[in-house]
């Protein structure tokens, strides 16, 4: 299953597009309110642009990632597409939205102790806040973001995570 993923992220790296400033991204982000559940989750994304106006640009991403929740983990794949904004030198701000598909998404802890997801197909948005500390293309930030299954299961439970970013800007 992570083969054809790490394909499309190298495909996407390396297509023409890739050479107008694409970013690649680390995240580690814990969630927002306490869970019945111990989750963390950590991603790799590539974000490459397709249009550009200004202070203003459009990108596509590609994800791979995983939420670890007690001793299991999940596989994440993700897609998606990004609003950028530079209101200042070396600040961008960031809103995006996109489909994510978890390997698993029942993750049980004790007896009693269940984060079920409701499904393997989930949506998420984000806004993100990031700061470049050199002129060196390196960035540091925050990520809100917000992953659930829309109500097209019976269970909908979300996770709202807080994110500690960094990103390479190439």
């Amino acid at each position: 299953m992570m083969k054809p993923a790490l394909i499309s992220l190298a495909v996407a790296i390396a297509s023409p597009a890739a050479q107008a400033n694409f970013s690649l991204l680390y995240e580690f982000g814990v969630p927002t309110t306490t869970q019945n559940v111990s989750i963390s989750t950590h991603r790799i994304e590539a974000q490459i642009p397709f249009w550009r106006h200004s202070k203003y640009h459009l990108d596509l991403s590609s994800s791979v990632g995983v939420i670890e929740a007690a001793k299991n983990r999940s596989l994440t794949l993700g897609s998606g597409i990004g609003l950028n904004y530079e209101p200042f030198r070396r600040v961008q701000v960031r809103a995006s939205g996109g489909v994510n598909y978890l390997e698993e998404h029942v993750f049980s802890v004790k007896q009693g102790q269940t984060k079920d997801f409701g499904g393997h197909l989930q949506f998420n948005y984000t806004f993100a806040l990031r700061w470049q500390p050199t002129s060196q293309g390196f960035f540091m930030g925050y990520r809100y973001n917000h992953m659930s299954n829309g109500g097209i299961y019976e269970q909908n439970p979300a996770l709202n995570t807080h994110n500690l970013t960094f990103s390479w800007q190439f």
